[in-house]
């Protein structure tokens, strides 16, 4: 099932309410779990659980070592082309801005590419705007294959595809795909992305589906604390429900834990 049905049929309302209601005793029994379901996060982001802090902040700390080891993923930006049909009010990609449009050529893209490598960089994320013409998926496919030649790690944050486009780029060496999932409210989503295909909200919902299953071996997810409405609670419910929803989820959502405890200790008065 399309986490699309799923989103729909969330009872946000009843999970805050069950965060507010948390007691210390239901924290604790989260704590001592192995796994964490939806429900126990609920208590996780609750009042009661601000005096359980530290021991939180421990669990995210083994769980990072367990994924990452003490490691620290550097990545760096190679911008093909800010060249973009879409029209979003927070974007400087926006169509309608008055600004210098660029598209690199390969070689260009390559120059780039070089230079980083030059300077240490082994993992490189590949970032354009939507646009069929000017970024095409055969244009993005040689720009992925070219680089891939000189890196050995290759990510991409561009306009949401379909799995056979996703596919080709996969073919052509990228690992990693990278999604802003601005707000998971649809009347602000439609108020913030006017025209476009980036306004079709459920496609862009679906797109780690999409991505998984094209044979991604990274996903990430974000969103934009700017678009956050309905307090910190329900901002960080919904991202939750999403990463551990499906199978592409599932390989995100503990290691996402170790984040929320973060955003807890961060908007501490928030949650209060």
């Amino acid at each position: 099932m399309s986490f699309v049905h799923e989103l729909n049929a969330l009872p946000v309302k009843e999970l805050v309410k069950r965060s507010l209601d948390a007691t210390p005793q239901d924290v604790e029994k989260t704590l001592k779990k192995e796994r964490l379901s939806l429900s126990d996060f609920v208590n996780l982001i609750s009042p009661a659980a601000v005096k359980y802090m530290e021991k939180m902040a421990q669990m995210a700390h083994a769980i990072t070592l367990q994924r990452f080891g003490r490691v620290i993923r550097l990545f760096a930006p190679i911008y093909l082309s800010n060249e973009c049909i879409n029209s979003c009010k927070y974007c400087g990609f926006s169509r309608e801005n008055d600004i210098l449009r660029v598209t690199l050529t390969v070689d260009e893209v390559m120059q780039e590419a070089r230079e980083l490598k030059r300077q240490g960089f082994r993992n490189i994320l590949l970032v354009a705007g939507e646009h069929p013409k000017f970024v095409p998926v055969d244009y993005l496919e040689e720009c992925v294959r070219r680089v891939h030649e000189e890196v050995p790690s290759v990510s991409l944050e561009v306009g949401t595809l379909g799995i056979e486009d996703y596919r080709k780029l996969v073919r052509a060496g990228a690992e990693g795909l990278v999604l802003y999932q601005e707000t998971y409210d649809r009347e602000l989503y439609a108020k913030m992305h006017l025209s476009g295909p980036k306004r079709n909200f459920d496609f862009r919902l679906e797109t780690p589906e999409r991505a998984y299953a094209a044979g991604f071996r990274r996903l990430g997810m974000a969103r934009y604390t700017v678009l956050a409405i309905g307090g910190m609670r329900q901002f960080v419910l919904q991202p939750m429900l999403h990463t551990s929803s499906n199978t592409a989820g599932n390989r995100m959502s503990q290691s996402l834990f170790r984040g929320f405890v973060h955003a807890q200790a961060l908007f501490n008065p928030l949650f209060r």
